[in-house]
């Protein structure tokens, strides 16, 4: 209630006075941590969510993801990534766990570290969006366009909503025109505008883009 109506110091001093009562009460260093995040006391988050990582250890990872987050926040890199890696430990087989580790390294300008990562989150899970999306992004800003040019397509493959496979076409067909690739492009969309694809309709006004460049 004190944070809806965002009373946050009043709402701080609530919940301080109930963990001087009740030291472990996981619900109210909840919603301390959560306070101080929206005041930007960043470094106090961090340590009341070390403490709920002892406490709670269903929501282990989760809570070493957040402390991440907040570490970059505060320039502790190298804290970031050391929680990024802890989450990972406990969550060995999550792709997502990789892809957020990948966005740390990226924001860190650590690129290398950054497509190893998206890779091993793509490897967990072929069809991860997202996680194609940043890698194929970050493979432009290095200027390895064929390579972008290869996830975009992918992209377009493994894209379930129209939204979806729009967004991807229109970084798809920049590159391929810079790369003197249409074809390839061309010889993507057309097998999925002949298919029973639910979204057969979306491509076939996509491939008449790709003849109207030419």
């Amino acid at each position: 209630a004190w944070i809806k109506r965002r009373g946050f110091a009043k709402a701080e001093k609530v919940y301080l006075r109930i963990l001087k009562l009740v030291p472990q009460d996981v619900e109210a260093l909840t919603a301390l941590e959560r306070v101080y995040r929206k005041q930007r006391k960043f470094a106090k988050a961090v340590a009341l969510l070390k403490r709920l990582a002892k406490l709670n250890s269903t929501n282990t990872r989760r809570y070493y993801q957040r402390i991440a987050d907040l570490q970059l926040l505060l320039f502790n890199d190298r804290e970031a990534l050391k929680y990024a890696h802890k989450a990972i430990e406990i969550g060995a087989q999550d792709p997502k766990a990789y892809q957020r580790l990948a966005e740390l390294y990226e924001r860190k300008e650590d690129f290398k570290g950054a497509l190893k990562a998206y890779d091993q989150a793509l490897k967990l899970n072929p069809n991860l969006y997202p996680a194609h999306l940043a890698r194929a992004k970050l493979l432009t800003r290095l200027a390895d366009y064929q390579a972008a040019a290869r996830s975009y397509r992918t992209l377009l493959e493994i894209a379930r909503t129209p939204e979806m496979i729009r967004k991807a076409f229109r970084r798809a067909i920049s590159l391929s025109e810079f790369l003197g690739t249409l074809d390839e492009l061309e010889r993507s969309l057309v097998e999925r505008a002949v298919s029973t694809n639910a979204n057969s309709e979306t491509y076939k006004g996509l491939l008449v883009r790709v003849y109207l460049r030419r």
